[in-house]
Formats: structure tokens, sequence, C-alpha cells
């Protein structure tokens, strides 16, 4: 039994696949496989410097540094404050740093191909 259950999870590890990773100008990020969908998902990326401190009512000044090692993107931002109160009864998470963007693309691209691309601007 315990051999059956050590082959099961060798198995396992061997045919864990590495996730997705998506390089930009500053570095390179990991993101999600979407099954259903077959699709990569890199969630949570920032576009451009947290709108705090002395940034705050600024314009959005693009983000100011490099890195290389592997970022994480499987994981949604916060939502930006809105106008109302739902947000607070929905018991979502809040932030003045939220200048992120989600990209999800189809996972047989190569590099350099070319893919139709949308954008859903949010209100706010």
């Amino acid at each position: 039994m315990r051999a059956l259950t050590l082959g099961s999870l060798l198995l396992a590890l061997v045919s864990a696949t590495d996730p997705p990773t998506a390089t930009i100008k500053n570095g390179s990020y990991y993101g999600l496989y979407q099954e259903a969908y077959d699709q990569h998902l890199f969630l949570g990326m920032p576009y451009a410097q947290p709108p705090v401190g002395d940034l705050r009512f600024r314009v959005p000044q693009s983000p100011n540094s490099t890195w290389t090692d592997v970022k994480n993107a499987t994981e949604y931002s916060p939502e930006c404050y809105g106008y109302g109160s739902d947000q607070w009864v929905l018991g979502n998470v809040i932030s003045e740093d939220c200048l992120t963007i989600n990209v999800v693309r189809p996972s047989n691209v190569s590099e350099g191909g070319d893919l139709p691309v949308g954008v859903w601007i949010h209100g706010g």
C-alpha cells in the first residue's frame, strides 16, 4: 500500500507542469493555467506605481523598478475605492494600490504570435 501511495505521489510530481510565464520590459511573472478554457491567466500585474503619498492625485507614473526573479501573478489585486457603500457590504478587498491589469491568453500561443486584444475599462 505504501509503495502504491508513494508511486502515485511521484507520478503527480512528475506530471505537474511549470506555471505559464509572461515577460515584460521590467521582468517576468508566473501565472495560472485555466483548464476549462485552455488559457493562461496573469492576475494583478501592476501597470503603474501605487497612487499613494506624493503620487496621490497625480497622473499615474510608470513602474520604476526591474527585477530578475519571476513575480507571482496568480491572485486578483484589491479593488479601487468606488462610489457607494456596496463594496463594503460585499466584503471586497479595497485599496488605493489597485492600478493593476489582468491578462488572459490562449495557452497554445507561441512567442511573437499575433493575438486579438480585448480591453475592458472598469468604472471608477
